[in-house]
């Protein structure tokens, strides 16, 4: 269930079953992680997706894993805020 807006679609099944896990991170609201995560595949032109395990975001890709990384490199400035702004809302430092 988001807190954020409507629960985003599910993980892709085949990403889920035979993608290479290539990001954790937590705190993330699900529709913004589900924006930075397609943002990354948009970047990568890779097959991306997420799913939330043990309270964490786990992030899944499959073909060019490097390229994948090299996008959430990129992206980590707009991870980073938005893990930031989803601590301080938790922590009442809004």
């Amino acid at each position: 269930m988001a807190t954020d807006g409507k629960t985003p679609k599910p993980c892709d099944p085949k990403i889920f079953s035979e993608g290479q896990s290539v990001f954790l991170t937590d705190s993330i609201p699900s529709n913004a992680m589900e924006r930075w995560v397609q943002k990354v595949a948009h970047l990568s032109e890779q097959p991306v997706d997420w799913h939330f395990v043990g309270g964490r975001a786990n992030v899944l890709a499959m073909g060019d894993i490097e390229r994948v990384k090299t996008a959430i490199q990129h992206l980590m400035p707009e991870h980073d805020q938005l893990r930031n702004n989803a601590l301080k809302k938790i922590l009442g430092r809004e």
